[in-house]
Order: structure tokens, then sequence, then C-alpha cells
């Protein structure tokens, strides 16, 4: 079996626990790579979309997806703060004997720019248009054009619009759920979850994120 290994962009979500607190879980990014450390940009709470300050020594489980589509588990220290192009911490470097295969990743998950058109199912809900960041076969983030628009756990109606190299253009009709709200570089993003997504609409995403993927691949290898 290939040895899993984490790549410069490979994303982490990191559990931080507490004695006698509810873990919490924080997404972060890997942006370099040394030979005993990995820098990741500061860590935002999964629930709030704020940016949290660890010390040195705090410890976490952290986890990530390897190539072979798997999710893969290791502890991980802070060891320092560091400056690169934007504040960052260094992690202790997991060998790979050290990361444990934990579960099959269900749907792969891929960086695509795809329109949108979101509409609120309350009746003062504000509609608006927009575009993808990632899109999976279980749900995808969007870019939303100011905060407070979305909430937590809100339920909306997506029309998502799918364009294929063949040219063909598909276009997805689903309820989804607000699932993580966050705030990146000065940009709002909302992740949801496709709810009763028919299967045949889940297939066509499905193929659309696997022909993203292999054009990322063939422009890795150019």
């Amino acid at each position: 079996m290939k040895e899993p290994t984490i790549k410069i962009g490979t994303k982490l979500t990191l559990l931080f626990k507490i004695p006698g607190v509810e873990p919490e879980e924080y997404y972060c990014k890997v942006i370099d790579i040394n030979e005993d450390y990995l820098i990741i940009d500061y860590p935002v709470h999964k629930q709030t979309g704020k940016t949290k300050f660890f010390q040195i020594g705090a410890s976490f489980k952290a986890d990530f997806v390897g190539d072979d589509e798997a999710v893969y588990q290791f502890q991980a220290t802070v060891a320092a703060r560091v400056k690169v192009i934007v504040p960052a911490l260094a992690l202790s470097k997991p060998k790979p004997e050290d990361m444990e295969r934990i579960q099959r990743r269900q749907f792969v998950r891929v960086d695509a720019t795809a329109d949108v058109a979101v509409h609120r199912q309350n009746e003062d809900g504000e509609a608006f248009t927009t575009v993808t960041s990632d899109v999976s076969g279980g749900g995808l983030s969007l870019i939303v054009p100011r905060e407070g628009l979305l909430k937590m756990n809100e339920m909306i109606n997506l029309w998502v619009v799918l364009g294929f190299r063949s040219g063909k253009i598909h276009y997805i009709e689903t309820a989804a759920q607000v699932v993580f709200l966050q705030m990146r570089n000065g940009i709002h993003t909302a992740s949801l979850k496709f709810v009763a997504l028919k299967p045949k609409e889940q297939q066509l995403i499905i193929s659309y994120c696997f022909e993203k993927q292999r054009e990322m691949r063939k422009k890795e290898l150019s």
C-alpha cells in the first residue's frame, strides 16, 4: 500500500480536546513543509468561523484525505509560531508509520467554480446568485456575498450549473442544509450538505468532480 503523504495545500481537520470540555473542531491548510514541521495557516473554528491562537505545546488529533481518498489521522503538537507570507503555526511533522487510516471517504471533494442560485425557504429570506468554491457528491461550499446572509442549520434550495468538457450543461436542483460558516481573507463562505438529492443528479455531480480532479492532475503533471 502506498504511504500517505501530506503536501502543500493539504487541508487538515484539527480536533482539540480539553478535559471536561466538549471537543472543538478546526480547519486549516498546510502552506509550507520542511524536514521537521508542517506549516499551517491559523486554524478556523468549524462552528464560529473564528481564528484560534493556540499556545505552543497545544496538542490535536489531526486528519486529512490522502491521494487514495482515505482519511488518515495523526497526533500533532504546536511547536512554534512562525511568519511566512501570513502568520502561521508550525506543527510537528508525523512519520508515515504514525498515520492511522481511519475510514474510506464517501465522496471526492474538488475545488471547482460553478454558478449557483440560492433560494431561501423562509418567506423573508433573500435569494442570491454566487459561485461554489468546492463540490462533492454529498455537498458543496459556496461564497456568501455578505456576512449574516445565511444562518447555521438553515435549509435552502439550490440550483447548481455543472458544465462538462463535452460542452453539455446540467442543472441540479436540490435542498441543502448549512453546516458550516466561516470567513477567511475577508471572504465569507458556507458549507452545505445536500438533502434528498436524487441518485441520478448525485451521479452527475460525482462525474463532474472526477472530471475536475482529472483536469487538476493533468495540470500538476504538465
